[in-house]
């Protein structure tokens, strides 16, 4: 997993996190706190606070998973 803190056009940060092949983004404001807001979830994914793998959908019966 990776987190990154990116400018993306000028003055617009964004906090990109990289997880098993996917990618989401998430619009921060300024570099300072796009770097904070990076600096948390990693410490939080490192110390296992936080689930990045959501749940899996019960199958109805009678279909083929």
């Amino acid at each position: 997993m990776a987190v990154k803190a990116r400018e993306r056009k000028p003055v617009e940060w964004w906090i990109f996190i990289d997880h098993k092949g996917q990618r989401s983004a998430v619009k921060a404001g300024s570099r300072d706190a796009a770097t904070a807001e990076a600096k948390e979830i990693e410490a939080a994914w490192t110390l296992g606070k936080l689930d990045l793998n959501p749940p899996e959908a019960p199958h109805r019966s009678g279909e083929n998973p």
